[in-house]
């Protein structure tokens, strides 16, 4: 299956002004290497998705770089599926971040990405971000709805990932 953009893996930032919406968040997860190990191993099983109340299937999917994944997502009474591919994966000793972009069945097109840093300051952080464009007629004509349940969901991303590493101590 394609992507419903081009061209993948687009990363330069001045060919999507003016066609892609932008957006971003940053937290900080806490310090040292148990944080940014515990932060990549539930980022790699997609739980970052899974605490946000999405379902994703394959159940036991995980990140790799061509891998495809469909989520769930409820929005009040409506659910609505979206398909993604993982288009791009990068591991160091002190990064590890994966994007992932849309699928035909995604009601909007272009991709996200996660990337956790153990800055040198011992500090672990995430940065999730996002570009896109409407997928889909309902979409564009919604944006301004569409748009907030993006962030909401990029903050919702954030924070679940903050109680993954935080609140689970095992």
């Amino acid at each position: 299956m394609s992507l419903t953009y081009s061209p993948p893996r687009e990363t330069d930032a001045r060919q999507r002004i003016g066609r892609y919406r932008t957006m971003s968040g940053t937290v900080e997860l806490g310090k040292g290497g148990f944080v940014f190990e515990k932060a990549v191993a539930n980022a790699r099983q997609w739980k970052v998705h899974e605490r946000d109340g999405l379902l994703v299937t394959p159940k036991d999917a995980r990140v790799q770089e061509g891998s495809c994944v469909v989520l769930l997502i409820s929005i009040s009474v409506i659910y609505v599926t979206v398909a993604c591919r993982v288009v791009s994966t990068f591991e160091t000793d002190t990064r590890w971040e994966f994007s992932y972009g849309t699928l035909p069945h995604h009601v909007e097109r272009g991709e996200e990405s996660f990337s956790i840093e153990h800055a040198s300051d011992d500090t672990v952080r995430l940065t999730v971000r996002a570009w896109s464009r409407p997928g889909h007629l309902w979409t564009s004509i919604g944006a301004p709805i569409t748009r907030a349940v993006q962030r909401k969901a990029l903050n919702h991303y954030l924070q679940a990932m903050v109680d993954l590493v935080t609140l689970d101590t095992r």
